[in-house]
């Protein structure tokens, strides 16, 4: 059997075999809005839960909240080949996406507005529910704030304007026209700074497990919206105040970043060991092949690999080779159960991460470079590179702050939710560093690729959707 036809039977099976379990575990979409869903704290705080488990859609294969970014948007960029020959994939990995691609309408689009539509269905149910205690509903209100907020920032990162859904009116939104992203990153602001006092502040209520929204979380969210939209201070202060919280710190130990409730973590997403495929992030279960001779479905380019320097600590613990047919593949290995570790009703080890300490240090450099504190930026830089055993950098100008900090990012959130390809279209670098990669995948870039196709089916349904330029 051709690799390639592997890979397509395992994500047609997985779609098969996720579509009973979600209707099992999924309540209907009436149900979610029903009085009876939030007439008291348990069954409020059990709705609001059911958010995080849409997000992860654990069951279903390239889902959006459980690797899609990953996959995408690193073979959309320079960071990650693809096997080829899907037709699903090959269009991100050759920058030449169609609107009817079922990726960018299944996992890019709908699997989102659902995740929105399910946190506007509690809010609408809480706004000044007095069957449930205050403080409660408070906090219950800024965690589907804060899910929110997470899935429109990747929305308007992959497709620009679009839709800002903020009720379950089927019939406003079904009409609903593009918003501008500034509007929409003003609103999602108010929403996460409106929550910071109504999120707890410690993990405790959540039984010690990092997987629900604390001010934290928020807070580190801000910080990259901010630093997104160029407000170098407001990013700069919000990510110091995660960093110095005393709730987080780096890992010493780079096989351990990636753990469940590891203490890198400010936010992650839980895996239930009952759901398929277990107690494998269904990200991983695509990524690691079974064993070191065979041949993986992603893997890094040379040009990747060359960055690294040899004694980078990270290019050991977070990358794996495979040697297939005499050819070596180097994959991305932050996470470390593969489908070979698969194991029914068994307990996760590893949750999926969104939000860690890393990142808010890299946020932090960045913001203060921009700012022209080159000292303060190289001192969050180099506790980065100090963790992967680099020595300390020293910056000669803001440019070369900036370059170095990019590069930094480059080499550590690689493989994490996008954040190459959305580096290198919020710095201005995507059309440079694309016109060579494209080149190197074998095609040619455009500009217009930097953002994706608005499905068509939606625009078939919707009168007052406008394209994208290109499509």
């Amino acid at each position: 059997m051709k690799p390639l036809h592997k890979l397509n039977i395992i994500i047609l099976f997985w779609f098969c075999s996720s579509c009973s379990k979600i209707v099992s575990i999924d309540p209907p979409v009436n149900t979610i809005v029903s009085e009876e869903a939030f007439s008291n704290n348990h069954n409020a705080n059990s709705s609001v839960i059911g958010i995080y488990s849409k997000l992860i859609n654990q069951s279903a294969v390239v889902a959006f909240g459980n690797g899609a970014f990953s996959m995408l948007n690193g073979i959309s960029s320079d960071e990650i080949t693809f096997i080829g020959g899907d037709p699903n994939f090959d269009p991100f990995f050759h920058n030449q996406i169609l609107s009817d691609n079922n990726l960018i309408f299944s996992s890019l689009w709908q699997q989102p507005y659902g995740i929105i539509y399910q946190a506007n269905a509690c809010l609408e149910q809480l706004a000044g529910n007095k069957k449930v205690t205050s403080p409660l509903r408070e906090q219950l209100m800024g965690e589907a704030k804060f899910v929110r907020a997470l899935v429109y920032f990747y929305l308007i990162n992959s497709f620009g304007d679009v839709p800002f859904l903020t009720t379950t009116d089927y019939k406003a939104n079904t009409v609903a026209p593009r918003v501008s992203q500034d509007t929409i990153y003003s609103n999602l602001i108010s929403d996460l700074e409106g929550s910071l006092n109504s999120l707890p502040g410690d993990f405790s209520g959540y039984n010690n497990e990092r997987i629900r929204a604390t001010k934290w979380a928020a807070m580190a969210l801000l910080s990259r919206i901010y630093l997104y939209t160029g407000n170098w201070g407001k990013a700069s202060q919000y990510a110091d105040q995660v960093i110095n919280s005393g709730y987080f710190s780096l890992l010493s130990d780079l096989n351990s970043v990636f753990l469940k409730n590891s203490n890198e973590a400010i936010f992650q997403l839980y895996i239930d060991g009952t759901i398929s495929p277990f107690n494998t992030l269904p990200e991983s279960y695509l990524t690691i092949p079974p064993d070191h001779t065979s041949l993986v479905y992603f893997w890094f380019p040379t040009s990747f690999m060359d960055e690294f320097d040899s004694d980078d600590l990270r290019r050991t613990a977070w990358v794996d080779s495979t040697n297939y047919s005499g050819t070596v593949y180097y994959y991305p290995s932050k996470y470390k159960i593969g489908p070979t570790q698969q194991a029914p009703n068994s307990v996760a080890t590893e949750y999926y991460m969104v939000l860690r300490l890393a990142e808010q240090y890299l946020i932090s450099a960045e913001a203060k470079a921009q700012q022209g504190d080159l000292t303060g930026s190289a001192s969050d830089l180099n506790m980065v590179r100090a963790r992967a055993g680099l020595g300390p950098s020293v910056f000669s100008s803001k440019d070369d702050a900036i370059n170095n900090i990019l590069a930094e990012r480059k080499k550590e959130l690689f493989y994490e939710w996008g954040h190459r390809w959305f580096d290198l279209k919020r710095t201005g670098k995507v059309d440079s560093i694309m016109n060579t990669a494209a080149q190197q995948k074998g095609g040619s870039w455009k500009p217009t690729a930097k953002v994706f196709p608005i499905p068509a089916a939606e625009i078939f349904r919707n009168p007052n959707l406008t394209q994208n330029p290109g499509y």
